[in-house]
């Protein structure tokens, strides 16, 4: 759960790229990071864990924003 705060701290690709720089811009420029409310639940995840950008919310919507997309990652 790369949303948690401090999760991602010590993350590297093979490359040997860092994901805590990545998040911290998507943090930085205030982009809307949403988590799924049962994937939090069943990891006993509360909101206020979580960094300042991100949010729970629904499959429906996370379903939504993916059949919009023309990209789409995990």
């Amino acid at each position: 759960m790369v949303a948690k705060v401090g999760m991602v701290d010590n993350i590297k690709s093979p490359t040997g790229d860092e994901l805590k720089g990545h998040l911290d811009y998507l943090v930085k420029d205030q982009v809307p990071i949403l988590v799924c409310s049962p994937c939090a639940n069943a990891r006993q995840l509360c909101p206020d864990e979580l960094v300042k950008t991100a949010r729970l919310d629904t499959a429906k919507t996370l379903i939504a924003l993916a059949a919009e997309s023309t990209v789409f990652t995990f």
